[in-house]
């Protein structure tokens, strides 16, 4: 029973990679169609959250989000929005311990709405942060943690918001945390029906 149950974790966490791996082969295809749309973003994080909020509890690690009231509608691709925000908040409920919370603040900036996802916990050492979007770089070799992802959630992540024309920062502190902070264009005044 034992190896067996070894063998279906180690095949789900295979499964996982390789659907990773052929999302980011689609992300980086020359072929790769960004559908832009209006949407309100702060209705996307609600709902981003929700879907957090049971791993979250379980883990006691507070969801909180700080969104400007008069948030403009983003013009992007709400799927690949989606899916950056789920790697992120996935990647902070991993490393953020019990007692920690994850905040999503969002305001606007000229053109475009600016995004900070905060995490409280140990940090990213200042060493390790120009790695963190290199395919082959893993902080901690010889960490067995069966939790651990496959480790291109944040790569997946920077090619999305590449495709949006956004860049995706990283501050950290250790202790105290780690910062992501990228932007997403609002729909042009013209275009408003």
């Amino acid at each position: 029973r034992n190896y067996l149950t070894t063998a279906v974790k180690r095949s789900e966490q295979l499964g996982k990679l390789v659907a990773a791996l052929f999302e980011l082969a689609k992300l980086d295809s020359p072929d790769v169609q960004v559908r832009y749309e209006p949407f309100p973003l702060d209705e996307l994080i609600q709902d981003i959250l929700q879907k957090f909020r049971l791993a979250a509890d379980q883990k006691r690690v507070s969801l909180r989000m700080d969104i400007a009231s008069d948030l403009p509608h983003v013009h992007a691709d709400i799927g690949l929005v989606e899916r950056a925000f789920e790697n992120l908040i996935d990647n902070a409920l991993r490393y953020t311990p019990a007692g920690g919370t994850i905040l999503i603040q969002a305001g606007r900036e000229k053109d475009r709405v600016s995004l900070r996802v905060s995490a409280t916990g140990a940090g990213i050492p200042q060493e390790s942060i120009p790695h963190l979007f290199d395919r082959y770089y893993r902080r901690d070799r010889r960490r067995k943690d069966p939790s651990a992802g496959s480790g291109l959630g944040l790569i997946i992540t920077k090619r999305i918001l590449e495709l949006h024309g956004s860049e995706f920062e990283v501050s950290s502190m250790v202790p105290g945390g780690t910062t992501f902070l990228f932007s997403l264009p609002i729909l042009p005044h013209d275009a408003v029906r």
